[in-house]
């Protein structure tokens, strides 16, 4: 009986020893995985990141957007007005839903804008900042009670590096409105003038005297977009030698007739994009201009553009962007007349397509470029049929057109995989003598179109770097065909 009173109690100790090392174990993996936090991490339970100095949390708050921001409020007495020292002032955007009703409208105009204003005025009376303000933006509707001028000349009074005001639809309005800003007749008194460098305008009505009032005393402005201005005639911007403007944006305004541009030193790049089909561009004196963006008109083409800027201005260019149909490269047509972009590096083209159009008509813009070196095109879809009728290769395709040797990276996006896109696609890719890369995006807009897409891709063009295997890698991507050469990836 004691025998076996004693092996009770020797077995019962063996196995407390045994699961007080098995704990032991689980603790010491748990110290491993969780370690205990450092004393030095806390001192007396208050966060090691608010007794940052105010500087330091001001420059990470002025990274959140403005509702994040004034949300920190809430954390300590120690947040509760540092979100009012932020350095950008980029307003939430106005919210509207679709399909408004009569009553949803009446609330818009009578309840929601008028506290959308005051909300911007409060952020404005609280703002506690009287260093730089980087950036300032507001995006709503052209509405009465809405005093722009005073919140432009807050922000100009805090030398504001950005300013962006743009006004925007209602949804249910027959057409969009528009704001005339009477800039002060003496602007030079104003302060910030040395400090803004970019200023964008959406729906602001400025006229041809605005333009210039603007460019004679912001001499200092890099970057200048006007967006949507019915007022604009004329836009000049001549003999303003000591100007900084290197961007500028004249886009969706109906009524422009001209713009001209002279002794503008430093400009690089210039948006023309969706004006009346009449408007004449004139440039002289711009030694820096390497990028032009546009969009083809049915009777304002690329063609009729380029022949009226001197030669040696578009012999510049470097960079071309456009938006066109091939229907507007009238290339066979006797009145057309493309002129060679000799120095042409990188062209983007925004094709609007449907399962009709031919796409050989880009063909002469491709050749125009001899030392295209990156070739991007975006297909622009408005009707989505994912069944095509299938026809023989166009006679273009033969090995009578030139070789490009410059030729390196080439992109298509939006492939939906008619035969005119892929035409145009084997048209290049035959012309690309020393290509590097290339990668085909399918077009994405629906579930069903993305998976036909995927598919034709890899049927197109899967088959053709089979191939030329050996001088082509396929990259990993789950969804777009990507082969680099070889020789890019050893260099």
């Amino acid at each position: 009986m004691k025998k076996n009173t004693r092996t009770r109690k020797l077995i019962s100790s063996a196995t407390r020893n045994k699961k007080n090392t098995r704990s032991d174990k689980f603790q010491q993996q748990a110290v491993r995985r969780h370690p205990p936090p450092d004393p030095a991490a806390a001192i007396n339970g208050v966060d090691m990141i608010s007794q940052l100095p105010d500087d330091i949390l001001t420059s990470i708050i002025s990274r959140l957007s403005l509702t994040e921001a004034a949300a920190t409020s809430i954390l300590s007495t120690r947040w509760r007005r540092l979100w009012t020292h932020t350095t950008r002032l980029n307003f939430p955007h106005f919210e509207q839903q679709r399909g408004s009703s009569e009553k949803y409208m009446k609330y818009l105009h009578e309840i929601k804008f008028p506290n959308y204003v005051k909300f911007i005025d409060g952020v404005l009376d609280s703002y506690n900042n009287d260093g730089i303000l980087k950036e300032f933006s507001i995006h709503m509707p052209c509405l009465e009670g809405a005093n722009v001028e005073k919140w432009i000349e807050f922000a100009l009074a805090r030398k504001v590096e950005i300013i962006d005001i743009s006004m925007v639809y209602f949804i249910n309005a027959t057409k969009i409105g528009s704001y005339s800003f009477p800039w002060p007749s003496n602007t030079s008194s104003l302060q910030g003038v040395k400090s803004l460098k970019e200023l964008t305008l959406g729906a602001v009505d400025l006229d041809d005297r605005d333009i210039e009032l603007l460019i004679s005393n912001f001499i200092f402005l890099e970057r200048l977009s006007i967006l949507r201005s019915q007022k604009l005639r004329n836009v000049a911007i001549v003999g303003h030698l000591g100007l900084k403007l290197k961007h500028l944006e004249v886009s969706h305004s109906r009524n422009v007739e001209s713009i001209e541009i002279c002794d503008a030193t430093s400009l690089v790049s210039l948006r023309c994009y969706r004006l009346p089909f009449t408007y004449i561009l004139r440039l002289d004196n711009v030694p820096r201009f390497t990028e032009f963006d546009t969009s083809d008109q049915y009777r304002n083409t690329l063609a009729d553009v380029l022949p009226r800027i001197p030669s040696s201005i578009h012999d510049q260019l470097l960079q071309l962007k456009l938006t066109t149909a091939p229907e507007f490269i009238r290339a066979t047509e006797a009145d057309y007349i493309l002129p060679k972009l000799i120095n042409l590096k990188r062209l983007e083209l925004r094709v609007i397509m449907n399962i009709d159009t031919d796409t050989s008509k880009l063909f002469h813009l491709i050749e125009a470029c001899p030392l295209l070196e990156k070739l991007e095109v975006k297909f622009l879809w408005s009707m989505f049929d994912t069944e095509f009728k299938r026809r023989e290769p166009l006679e273009c395709l033969d090995d009578r057109n030139p070789a490009n040797n410059h030729l390196k990276e080439v992109t298509f996006s939006g492939y939906l995989g008619c035969p005119s896109e892929l035409e145009f696609a084997l048209y290049v890719l035959k012309r690309a003598a020393a290509l590097e890369e290339f990668i085909v995006e399918p077009c994405d807009v629906s579930r069903r179109i993305r998976g036909k897409g995927i598919s034709r891709v890899w049927d197109h063009f899967r088959p053709i770097f089979d191939e030329i295997e050996p001088l082509f890698v396929a990259q990993q991507d789950l969804h777009n065909l990507h082969y680099v050469a070889k020789s890019k990836i050893s260099a």
